[in-house]
């Protein structure tokens, strides 16, 4: 995920920072100012050690406690899917975003091939201790359906690409074939996701954010 991040940012926040390892690595790498948001007390004690600073709570329970328009980048790292609404989020973020800032998200694919494999020639849904059926998992996503929650919210999609990807079995690889690779989106575990504040947003979510 450090490739996403646009070079040049200066101030960074990551929510769900966790232990601050990629801040810490982001830091060493780019140089620049880090801060991080992690509900969970001891893996935020950790994290205070190597960010510039660390906020304990939960980013959808009231007002987030943070500078306007200040942010170059804010990074979710496997975050959004744990939300009760990562689009209401995603536009209140924007507040402390410069203008023209950037998100940078890593969202787990629904549309894995051994996910759909399961549902349709099993029946089956399992929830998981992780991956990408982790039972700690609200909101569930597809390639589409990432690009569609940033530009209803006022982002322009400008790179997203399929990460932890494997090869099909041989069956999904001929079928994947035969449809002209249309399932090549299926190969991924999950979506990193680049996108820049901009565009307005869609009077459809406006409505339904209201």
């Amino acid at each position: 995920m450090l490739d996403f991040v646009p070079a040049g940012v200066g101030r960074v926040l990551e929510v769900g920072c966790a232990s601050g390892k990629f801040g810490s690595a982001l830091k060493a790498q780019r140089n620049c100012e880090v801060w991080g948001i992690e509900m969970f007390p001891p893996a935020a004690e950790v994290a205070a050690q190597c960010l510039d600073k660390v906020l304990v709570l939960n980013v959808e329970t009231g007002e987030l406690p943070l500078p306007a328009s200040y942010f170059d980048c804010v990074i979710y790292n496997d975050v959004l899917e744990h939300l009760r609404e990562p689009w209401r989020h995603l536009c209140s973020i924007q507040a402390h975003l410069k203008p023209g800032g950037y998100v940078i998200a890593s969202i787990p694919n629904i549309r894995h091939y051994k996910v759909v494999k399961d549902l349709f020639l099993k029946g089956e849904w399992r929830y998981q201790n992780d991956g990408i059926l982790d039972r700690t998992h609200l909101r569930f996503f597809t390639k589409q359906s990432i690009r569609e929650m940033f530009e209803d919210e006022g982002y322009r999609v400008e790179r997203i690409e399929g990460i932890n990807g494997e090869e099909f079995p041989w069956k999904f690889g001929v079928l994947n074939r035969l449809l002209r690779n249309s399932l090549d989106d299926m190969r991924y575990q999950q979506f990193a996701c680049g996108a820049q504040l901009g565009s307005a947003k869609s009077p459809q979510r406006a409505a339904k954010n209201s």
